[in-house]
């Protein structure tokens, strides 16, 4: 886990660590999405989305992130008169809380992994193929999730079908190296 683990997964991050059935691993707290928000429909095609509770975990610990309170200027600028001045701001460790077998954990905003490993470096390549969408897009085509050595082949062939195409510009990661060539 990181800090773009959100939501649910830190839902059950937290109850993996809460009932002490595993171990959180991760370079960072989660994000602290811990909000549970209604929406209400109304006239003119517009619609009221309000805050109604917070998640908590089973030993008590806050997932939600960030306070927001009144009383500040985005930029030292405020967007518009209407508006409310509400500033993020993050919340710090609070409270202690512990697990079922006695393990001390603490609240302010996310799950803090219980064993921490530094972040994973991505190459140029896995980070243009991830903001591309081609590995999301190319998973929702696959008839299987077991990645072999056809299924490798695969995503080479799509992804460079997908360079032909203009939709994935790889010619930057490989400019100083010459022409691009094709993945395989």
């Amino acid at each position: 886990m990181n800090g773009g683990t959100a939501s649910a997964a830190e839902i059950v991050s937290g109850a993996l660590q809460d009932l002490d059935v595993g171990v959180t691993v991760g370079s960072d707290r989660t994000y602290g999405k811990g909000l549970v928000q209604n929406v209400e429909e109304m006239s003119f095609n517009t619609a009221l989305k309000f805050t109604v509770a917070k998640y908590y975990t089973r030993s008590g610990q806050c997932i939600q992130g960030i306070i927001y309170s009144e009383g500040g200027l985005e930029n030292g600028i405020r967007k518009a008169k209407w508006l409310p001045k509400i500033v993020p701001r993050f919340i710090p460790d609070l409270d202690t809380f512990y697990t079922r077998l006695g393990r001390e954990v603490k609240d302010g905003g996310g799950i803090k992994a219980d064993y921490k490993v530094p972040a994973a470096k991505a190459s140029a390549l896995e980070v243009t193929l991830l903001r591309s969408g081609a590995m999301s897009e190319f998973a929702a085509l696959a008839n299987s999730f077991k990645v072999d050595d056809k299924t490798y082949n695969e995503f080479q062939a799509f992804v460079n079908q997908k360079h032909k195409e203009g939709d994935i510009k790889l010619d930057a990661l490989y400019k100083a190296k010459g022409p691009i060539r094709d993945l395989n």
